[in-house]
Formats: structure tokens, C-alpha cells, sequence
């Protein structure tokens, strides 16, 4: 959702995708810069992808293994996210946008450890 402006895709973070080598090329010249898995959604926008044809695929639920989302990737994502608007909408980026970012940061850390789903580690001294 927080994506939504910046691709006219509905989910640029399935991780199954595919491009032109043209579209690769304009990519790369804007200087890729992908932060953790969000390579798709880098690619559609340091490429100024306009066009986003969308698959539908099933996700189930996972038989085997833990997922990688924790709560660092979620704020990996947040930081990924105030480059890309950087990038894309320079004009845009104040400190408002990122003080949004911040502020959704807070509350769903704040969220997670009110559900006991994290722990909330004071940080000591030395």
C-alpha cells in the first residue's frame, strides 16, 4: 500500500517477475539500489515502468521453514521506500514524508510489542 504512488502495480513484493532487457537497461542507468529482497519494486521504479502486467498467483500457507520478515526487514523497507520517492518524486520528499515514515515505524513497533510479538529490549549501557 505504502508503494502504491510510486508503480501501478498491486504487488510489487511477490517476487516473481519479468522485464524487458530494455526495461533492465533504463534500471540499471538510474543506478539500481535495492535494499534486502524489494528488488521488483526497485526495477519498475528506477525503470519508470508505466506499463505492469499482473499475474494473479495463490499464496499458501508455509509447510516448511520460518519467514525472513521480521521487523528489521520491515524497517529496511520503510528506508527503501523514502530512496525511492526520493527518486521519483524528489519535489515531494520533505521532512513531512519522512516523519510519516518514522511515525508508522513507531506505531507498528509500538503495535507489535503491545501483542507480545516482539519483545521490547531496553537498551543498556556498557
Amino acid at each position: 500500500l505504502l508503494a502504491r504512488p510510486l508503480t501501478p502495480c498491486t504487488d510489487p513484493m511477490s517476487g516473481f517477475f519479468c522485464l524487458s532487457r530494455e526495461t533492465l537497461d533504463k534500471a540499471e542507468k538510474a543506478r539500481l539500489n535495492p535494499m534486502g529482497y524489494k528488488i521488483g519494486l526497485e526495477l519498475m521504479v528506477r525503470s519508470g515502468c508505466a506499463r505492469v502486467q499482473e499475474v494473479a498467483i495463490t499464496f499458501r500457507d508455509r509447510e516448511h521453514g520460518e519467514s525472513k520478515l521480521t521487523m528489521k526487514q520491515n524497517l529496511l523497507y520503510l528506508k527503501h521506500l523514502a530512496h525511492l520517492y526520493r527518486f521519483r518524486r524528489p519535489a515531494l520528499v520533505t521532512a513531512a514524508v519522512v516523519a510519516a515514515l518514522a511515525a508508522i515505524a513507531t506505531a507498528a513497533y509500538a503495535a507489535l510489542v503491545a501483542a507480545k510479538l516482539i519483545m521490547d529490549r531496553p537498551s543498556g549501557g556498557a
